[in-house]
C-alpha cells in the first residue's frame, strides 16, 4: 500500500536514501577511530572482521596496539610500497600501514610466522604441520615474502622459508609476545618437532643440535637457572634499592645475611612486608624512603642492588652517589637497567622517569661514586620487546 503523501511504500527506503553515501562523524580522532555512520543501512565494522583480527581466541588489547603504532609511525599523504612498513618504521604512509595490519590479521599467516621464526621450513613441511593444502600455504608465504617479512632459500627442488632477522616489525613483535603461550601455537610447535625429527632421521638430540638456545627443554628456564645460580651468591648485608613489593625475595633473601628492601611507594612497602611474613624471611626488613636520602649510616652495606629501578629515580646520578656512601670498602654495587631507547610509551605506561641510560655515562657515575673496579655485560634484548636492550654493570670499591 502506498503512503498517502510520499507516493511510495513507507516500508522501503526511498531511492534517494539508498543512493545517499554514509555521513561520518568528522569529530572522531585517532585515539577513538571507530566512525559513526548516520545512515541506518551502514555498519562500520562486522563481527567477522573483529573475529578475524583475534588470532587464536585470545583477548589481546588491540586498541593499545593501534595507539602504540600511531606513536611509532608518522602518518602522511605520500604512498609507497607497503613492505616499507616492515623495513622502515619511520615511513609516512597511512595506506601502507593499513595494508600491513591486514597482512597480520590472518590466522594462517600468524601461525606460519610463528613457525618459521624458530626453524627454516619448506612448503611441504609447513603444510603438514598446519594440516592445510600446499597451494594455500604457498599463497600465504608469497604474501609474506612480498611484504618483506620472510626470506626463502632454494635447495634442489625445495624452497625453505625463514623469518627475516635483519629488520624489526613492532606490530609482529607485540603479537608474537601476546600469543606466545597460545595452545594452537603450542600444538604447531609439537608437530614441527616431529616433522624435523623425520627430516633429520635421528634422535631428539640430533634434532636440536645447533638450535638448543631456541628450544624448550623440560625444567630448563631462566627462572630455574637463576635460582640455581643464586646458591653461589654471597650478598652479605644487602640493600635492594627500589625493591617494589619484594617480588625477588625468594631469590635474594637466602643469599643475604640481612636484606633491606627500600621503596618510596607506600602500597609497595605494605605488600612487601606482607610477602615477607607469608614466605617467612626473618632476615628481611622493608624500609620506606627516598633512594636519594637513605636513613642508614655510611659504609654499612656489603652490596647495593638496582634491579630495574634506576629508571624511576628523579636524580639517578645522585642515587648512585648515595650508593657509594652506603657501601663499605671492598663492597659492590650492581645496576641492571634499560639501555637508552626512544619508546615513550614505555615511560608513560610504566612510570619511568628516564628512557634508559647510556652505558658509558652510567659507568662514569659509578666510578665517581667510588666503584672503580667494574665489569660490564653485553646488552641483552628483552624477550618480549627486542627493541629494548638491558645492560648490567657491577662496580666494586677498593679495600
Amino acid at each position: 500500500m502506498r503512503g498517502p503523501s510520499s507516493g511510495c511504500n513507507p516500508r522501503l527506503p526511498t531511492p534517494r536514501a539508498r543512493r545517499s553515501p554514509p555521513r561520518w562523524d568528522r569529530s572522531r580522532s585517532w585515539e577513538n577511530p571507530i566512525p559513526r555512520p548516520s545512515h541506518p543501512c551502514v555498519r562500520p565494522f562486522s563481527r567477522a572482521g573483529f573475529a578475524a583480527f583475534q588470532p587464536f581466541g585470545t583477548k589481546a588489547p588491540w586498541v593499545e596496539v593501534l595507539l602504540g603504532i600511531r606513536k611509532t609511525f608518522q602518518f602522511g599523504p605520500s604512498r609507497v610500497d607497503h613492505s616499507s612498513v616492515y623495513l622502515n618504521e619511520s615511513m609516512n604512509d597511512l595506506p601502507a600501514l593499513v595494508d600491513h595490519l591486514k597482512l597480520l590479521g590472518d590466522r594462517t599467516r600468524l601461525r606460519l610466522l610463528a613457525l618459521i621464526r624458530e626453524e627454516e621450513l619448506s612448503v611441504g613441511e609447513l603444510s603438514e604441520i598446519l594440516g592445510q593444502r600446499q597451494s594455500t600455504v604457498s599463497s600465504q608465504l608469497s604474501r609474506l615474502r612480498e611484504a618483506g617479512m620472510i626470506l626463502d632459500r632454494r635447495e634442489g627442488t625445495r624452497s625453505y622459508y625463514r623469518l627475516r632477522a635483519d629488520q624489526r616489525d613492532p606490530l609482529w613483535e607485540f603479537i608474537s609476545g601476546s600469543v606466545e603461550e597460545d595452545p594452537v601455537l603450542g600444538r604447531d610447535r609439537e608437530r614441527m618437532d616431529q616433522v624435523l625429527l623425520a627430516r633429520r632421521g635421528g634422535s631428539w638430540l640430533d634434532q636440536v643440535a645447533g638450535s638448543l638456545d631456541r628450544r624448550w627443554v623440560p625444567g630448563r628456564s631462566f627462572a630455574s637457572l637463576t635460582f640455581g645460580l643464586s646458591l653461589l651468591l654471597d650478598l652479605g648485608v644487602c640493600l635492594d634499592m627500589g625493591s617494589g613489593d619484594g617480588a625477588l625475595l625468594s631469590l635474594l633473601a637466602p643469599a643475604a645475611e640481612r636484606l633491606v628492601c627500600l621503596d618510596f611507594h607506600p602500597r609497595m612497602v605494605e605488600m612487601g612486608r606482607a610477602r615477607t611474613l607469608e614466605e617467612g624471611h626473618p632476615n628481611v626488613h622493608f624500609l620506606r624512603a627516598d633512594m636519594r636520602h637513605v636513613p642508614l649510616e655510611g659504609g654499612c652495606m656489603d652490596t647495593v642492588l638496582f634491579l630495574q629501578s634506576l629508571q624511576y629515580a628523579g636524580d639517578p646520578e645522585g642515587v648512585i652517589r648515595e650508593a657509594g656512601r652506603l657501601v663499605r670498602p671492598g663492597g659492590k654495587c650492581l645496576v641492571v637497567t634499560l639501555e637508552s631507547h626512544q619508546d615513550q610509551r614505555i615511560c608513560e605506561e610504566y612510570g619511568h622517569v628516564w628512557k634508559g641510560f647510556d652505558q658509558d655515562v652510567l659507568a662514569g657515575w659509578m666510578r665517581e661514586a667510588g666503584f672503580v673496579k667494574q665489569r660490564h655485560s653485553g646488552a641483552l634484548a628483552d624477550p618480549r620487546a627486542s627493541h629494548l636492550m638491558v645492560l648490567s654493570i657491577l662496580g666494586e670499591k677498593e679495600e
